[in-house]
C-alpha cells in the first residue's frame, strides 16, 4: 500500500525581508498508514516563509499495519454463519444388509476398509452400484455404496477401479454422533488390467464426520480454530465443551488452509499430485445443548 502524505504549505504573501510581519509555516502533514508489514512515510517539514520564522517540523511516519495473510487465504475475522449437513453414507453388501448410521445402532465400528471393486453404474448421482472381480463365468458379488455429499454429485465415473475404505459406526453423544470415514481412490491398474477410463492413481473423495481424530488420508490433520462467535447457550453441557463456532484447518506436510462452514475452497497439497481438491467444511460448531456435541465434518473432492 502507497502512503498517501498531506503537504501543508505555509502562507507566502509577506515579501522578502518582511520579518517583522511573517508568520510561521502552518504544521507539517501526518505520517501515511503503513501497509502490510511496513511503516508508513513520514510527513513532509512544514514550508517555511522566505524570510519568516521557519515552519513546524513534518507530521510521524505512520505506523505499521498488521502483517501478511495466513497460509491458504485465513479469513480476516469470525465468520459466525453456521451450516448444519453432513457427508451421508449408506453400503448395502452382497448379503442385502445395509451399514449406516442408524442401522445398526450398537456403537460397534463397520469397517469395511481396502475392499477393491469397480464402479459399474452411479444413479441419481448419489447410488453406485460396485462389483468385486471374480472369475470368469461367475456371478461377481455387487454391492451398493450410497453416498449423499450436501450440494455435490459422486465424483468418480461409471467403469473405474477403486479401492473403497470405509467406517461407520454410532457413537456415545447421541443421535448426532454417528462416526463416518470415508475414502474412494482411483487405482491405475486391477489383477493386471489397466484402469478402462482413468489409469491414474489419484484420489476421487475423502471425507469424516463426527470424528476430526480419524483421519481417512493418510499424512492429513484436521484442527477446530475457534472463532469467538456470540452463542445463545452457556458453557458446560456438551461435553463441556464451550459454545462457538470453528474454522476447520487442514494440514499436510508444509501446506494447510482454513476453511469455514459452507464456503468450498480449492487446495492442491503435495498428496494431491498437480491436483485440486475441493474442500467442503459442511459443520464445525459446538451448540452448548446437551448431546450435541459431534457436529464437526468435511468432504474432499477431487473431479
Amino acid at each position: 500500500m502507497i502512503a498517501l502524505v498531506l503537504l501543508a504549505c505555509a502562507s507566502v504573501d509577506d515579501p522578502v525581508g518582511a520579518v517583522d510581519s511573517s508568520s510561521p509555516g502552518d504544521r507539517g502533514g501526518a505520517g501515511g498508514t503503513g501497509g502490510s508489514n511496513s511503516s508508513g512515510a513520514s510527513g513532509y517539514a512544514g514550508a517555511s516563509n522566505l524570510s519568516g520564522a521557519p515552519g513546524y517540523p513534518g507530521g510521524a511516519g505512520g505506523s505499521p499495519a498488521g502483517g501478511a495473510a495466513g497460509t491458504g487465504g485465513t479469513p480476516e475475522g469470525p465468520v459466525c454463519t453456521r451450516t448444519d449437513e453432513r457427508l451421508q453414507v449408506t453400503l448395502e453388501q452382497w448379503d442385502g444388509v445395509p451399514y449406516g448410521c442408524g442401522t445398526h445402532p450398537d456403537k460397534t465400528p463397520n469397517i469395511f476398509d481396502a475392499q477393491i471393486t469397480q464402479i459399474t453404474q452411479v444413479a441419481d448421482g448419489e447410488r453406485i452400484t460396485l462389483t468385486s472381480p471374480c472369475g470368469p463365468g461367475l456371478e461377481c458379488p455387487t454391492s451398493h455404496l450410497t453416498v449423499k455429499i450436501p450440494g455435490q454429485s459422486f465424483p468418480a465415473p461409471v467403469g473405474v477401479f477403486v479401492r473403497l475404505n470405509l467406517a461407520i459406526w454410532s457413537g456415545t453423544g447421541g443421535p448426532s454422533c454417528c462416526f463416518v470415514r470415508l475414502e474412494v481412490t482411483n487405482l491405475s491398474s486391477l489383477d493386471g488390467v489397466v484402469n478402462p477410463v482413468d489409469p491414474v492413481d489419484h484420489l476421487w473423495l475423502a471425507g469424516a464426520d463426527a470424528n476430526l481424530a480419524d483421519s481417512p488420508l493418510e499424512g492429513l490433520t484436521v484442527e477446530k480454530v475457534a472463532q469467538e462467535c456470540p452463542s445463545e447457550h452457556p458453557a458446560g453441557c456438551g461435553a463441556g465443551a464451550i459454545p462457538d463456532d470453528y474454522r476447520l484447518r487442514f494440514i499436510e506436510a508444509s501446506s494447510s488452509i482454513d476453511v469455514t462452514m459452507g464456503q468450498p475452497v480449492a487446495w492442491s497439497p503435495p498428496s494431491a499430485k498437480g491436483r485440486t481438491w475441493t474442500v467442503l467444511n459442511t459443520h464445525s460448531f459446538y451448540s452448548g445443548i446437551c448431546d450435541d456435541y459431534c457436529k464437526f465434518g468435511y468432504v474432499i473432492t477431487s473431479p
